[in-house]
């Protein structure tokens, strides 16, 4: 059924972002020498939230009522 796919595919999209978001306030504890860089600077402030805001956006988008 293609429903059945596109939502397997919304959730799995869900979930890349959901990681790559969360995971990217975690990473200076994972890799400190990145601490003073400017990609951790753009990651905690931009990048991050803005994959927290999409994993969001596709769930509530994903689970709306067609």
């Amino acid at each position: 059924d293609h429903g059945a796919f596109v939502a397997s595919r919304a959730i799995m999209l869900v979930g890349v972002f959901a990681l790559r978001g969360l995971g990217g306030f975690f990473e200076p504890a994972l890799r400190p020498h990145i601490r003073a860089t400017p990609y951790a600077r753009w990651n905690a402030r931009l990048y991050s939230p803005i994959a927290v805001t999409l994993a969001l956006c596709i769930g509530i988008a994903t689970a709306a009522p067609t």
